[in-house]
């Protein structure tokens, strides 16, 4: 089930916003803790966390604190790359239509998808 988590954070990023991480992040530490509590052993497999279930709640809750904080950067550093790229071919368009020329382009990979 672990894993699960981690894939869901890795398509939160793709929202680029800071509330899904935040909503993540609580529910993680809710389900493991709650859930540690009524039934431990459906959500641990080693006793110190049967024992102490919402320490271990935090503590998988900063594991996932620590991957969205890796998204958050992210989408942080290639913001820049992305803003950069509209704006050339904001400028190409423009330029196309002055001149009253086209272009046709077809590539395989792209760093930063466009809409």
């Amino acid at each position: 089930m672990h894993f699960h988590y981690f894939v869901m954070v890795g398509v939160i990023t793709l929202y680029q916003d800071w509330w899904p991480f935040l909503i993540a992040i609580a529910y993680v530490v809710f389900q493991h803790g709650a859930g540690g509590v009524l039934v431990p052993t459906s959500v641990y497999n080693h006793q110190s966390a049967v024992d102490h279930p919402w320490q271990w709640a935090g503590i998988h809750g900063a594991f996932i604190l620590g991957l969205s904080a890796a998204g958050i950067a992210s989408w942080k550093l290639n913001g820049p790359c992305c803003r950069r790229l509209r704006t050339a071919e904001e400028k190409l368009a423009e330029a196309q239509g002055v001149a009253r020329i086209g272009s046709w382009e077809w590539s395989r990979n792209r760093a930063c998808d466009l809409e």
